[in-house]
């Protein structure tokens, strides 16, 4: 999967002016994208030529976008830290961890211990 396709559903477009939203390709609707809905005809049908912005909605302001951090969360302001934790969650975290990982530990021993028990020591056994 293309990291397009997780980010697509996750941008929303806050349309003021529609001056720089793109009518077909922008989620800018509750619907999602309208070129995802209707198809490559929508253009033809509704007589809106396919690069058109959301020039019907003007208003003074700027448009600006949304994130959701899943597709049920409502729309927030970007967040990298938030972003990067909804497409990359954290694995549930293992029942040694407190074993080899704790203070006063010697890195050395913690590291060689966490290889063994992931069963990736390299040995010579043939």
């Amino acid at each position: 999967m293309k990291l397009r396709d997780l980010a697509k559903p996750r941008i929303l477009c806050h349309v003021n002016s529609g001056s720089i939203a793109s009518f077909w390709h922008d989620n800018w609707t509750e619907l999602g994208s309208l070129i995802d809905i209707t198809g490559t005809l929508g253009p033809q049908v509704s007589g809106i030529p396919i690069e058109s912005s959301v020039a019907e909605a003007v208003v003074a302001e700027c448009d600006y976008y949304m994130w959701r951090n899943s597709v049920n969360d409502p729309p927030s302001g970007f967040s990298a830290s938030k972003t990067w934790f909804s497409l990359n969650p954290t694995p549930p975290s293992v029942a040694w961890h407190k074993v080899v990982w704790f203070s006063q530990n010697i890195p050395k021993h913690s590291f060689i211990v966490w290889l063994v028990l992931k069963d990736r020591m390299l040995t010579r056994d043939d």
